[in-house]
């Protein structure tokens, strides 16, 4: 009897926990779209870290709980001219409708377009993180690729007047954006295409662990997830 009571007492306490976190047992992971159990899918702003909540202070895109206090944060809120290189510990924010006219290199660092933000001009980036959202707009081509592990770029409601084109990067997520050109994915380990307007053609060339395509429309050729 006193058996069964201690063992009632530890399966209890392992539902209580269980039930409390997503992440109570090291290791676990909840599907390959969701690998931190917070129930954030393509959007999660910290998809390695579980964040229910979503929270973001400084509204880089980016949740608090994946925020680098160490890095080096650069907020540009109105309209610029010259090329800007984002490096390897730096945030850069384009944010309130600012226009920035030259090409932007992220290298290793990450940049984020928001609140309707234009770049006339080329985005490229070797290992870094790219998001760009909130209606924003860029006049360019969106360009980004590592060697070896690294590099996301995360596309949401945005407008691109060019191609996008990736190369071995962890994450590829585009949604419900509009695009004038061609879209290449090569070898990227997570992507996801959903409620796109595309003009141009989709070309996915794996191996990846995860592709999925829904909603889209596709004027041009569409290989598809392999």
């Amino acid at each position: 009897m006193r058996f069964l009571s201690i063992f009632s007492i530890i399966l209890v306490s392992i539902i209580i926990i269980s039930s409390q976190s997503p992440l109570a047992f090291a290791g676990v992971q909840c599907s390959l779209s969701d690998s931190d159990c917070d129930n954030w899918y393509t959007t999660d702003n910290c998809p390695t870290v579980s964040n229910p909540g979503q929270e973001d202070f400084d509204g880089d895109g980016i949740g608090d709980v994946c925020d680098d206090d160490s890095t080096n944060q650069t907020i540009i809120s109105s309209d610029f001219s010259g090329g800007i290189v984002v490096g390897p510990n730096e945030l850069v924010v384009i944010t309130n409708g600012a226009t920035i006219i030259g090409n932007i290199d992220v290298d290793g660092g990450t940049l984020v377009v928001k609140q309707g933000s234009t770049i006339n001009g080329n985005i490229e980036s070797t290992g870094g993180t790219v998001i760009i959202h909130d209606a924003s707009t860029v006049d360019g081509t969106v360009q980004i690729e590592v060697t070896g592990p690294g590099g996301s770029l995360l596309i949401n409601n945005a407008i691109i007047f060019g191609n996008i084109e990736t190369l071995g990067i962890d994450g590829l997520t585009i949604i419900n954006i509009v695009l004038t050109g061609n879209i290449a994915s090569t070898n990227d380990q997570f992507v996801v295409f959903i409620g796109n307007d595309v003009n141009g053609n989709i070309e996915i060339i794996g191996p990846n662990n995860f592709c999925t395509q829904s909603s889209n429309i596709i004027n041009g050729n569409n290989s598809g997830c392999p």
